[in-house]
């Protein structure tokens, strides 16, 4: 068995703050880590800090970027458990899309129908819980009977495969991440 871990951020942009108006949550981003160390994020966000328009797939940066314009913004890590086979699907999904992100576009109807309750899915455009949750689901990591495209962020919290193991802002969560990888290296060990 293995972990990936699933970033959820409120940051202080106009696009979230509409976002959180609609929905209420505490949470309005998404993002995947393959490890612990919270290193290698990936998710989509957007490109330049300053351009809301210019959302792609990639690779997220946590002391970068809107997180850097949003001085700990609030966050929460969830760890998901999967098999190794779950996990090698996992992370040979992310390496293709990154590797073809110019394929990939952000899912702006998606997001909007998602926040009225409608489903709307289009081909190779996601949203960012639709992206992290379709990925679980079709690697067979993550069980739910809702569709990927009906998925917010805040439902990660709700799941019981789940488990929360940060909550606070990104600012300490680069400090939390080098001790709790040191951590579950231990263990493993043992």
């Amino acid at each position: 068995m293995k972990s990936v871990y699933i970033l959820l951020t409120r940051t202080n942009t106009l696009f979230s703050q509409v976002i959180h108006l609609f929905t209420k949550a505490e949470y309005t981003h998404a993002a995947i880590s393959l490890n612990s160390e919270m290193t290698c994020v990936y998710g989509f966000a957007r490109r330049y800090a300053n351009n809301p328009f210019c959302v792609r797939f990639m690779r997220e940066d946590i002391s970068g970027g809107v997180y850097a314009r949003n001085n700990g913004t609030p966050c929460a890590v969830y760890a998901l458990a999967v098999s190794d086979i779950a996990y090698s699907k996992i992370k040979s999904r992310i390496e293709t899309m990154f590797r073809e992100e110019q394929r990939y576009r952000y899912h702006y109807r998606g997001v909007i129908a998602n926040c009225f309750g409608k489903a709307h899915r289009h081909p190779r455009r996601y949203f960012c819980s639709e992206f992290v949750s379709e990925i679980l689901i079709q690697a067979g990591g993550l069980h739910t009977r809702k569709a990927p495209c009906m998925i917010r962020p805040i439902d990660f919290t709700q799941m019981e495969q789940m488990k929360l193991v940060y909550s606070g802002n990104t600012q300490d969560l680069m400090s939390f991440s080098q001790r709790h990888a040191k951590e579950v290296k231990n263990v493993s060990k043992q």
